[in-house]
């Protein structure tokens, strides 16, 4: 791997979260790296959504 490429990754999976990168297979690229981190962003916000809708579905007014 070249040596920004591991650098660029290693800010990356310092500044993250266990939740997000915990699941996030290894990549040789930087950039396919952050498109996994991406996918896996967007995955987690679903469940969140998710979560707050069903709990909005549980008031009554």
């Amino acid at each position: 791997m070249e040596k920004s490429n591991m650098i660029c990754q290693l800010i990356m999976k310092k500044s993250m979260i266990e939740a997000v990168c915990g699941g996030i297979p290894e990549y040789e690229n930087s950039k396919e790296y952050l498109e996994a981190v991406n996918k896996k962003f967007k995955e987690l916000q679903k469940a969140e959504t998710g979560k707050f809708d069903e709990q909005a579905g549980n008031y009554e007014i």
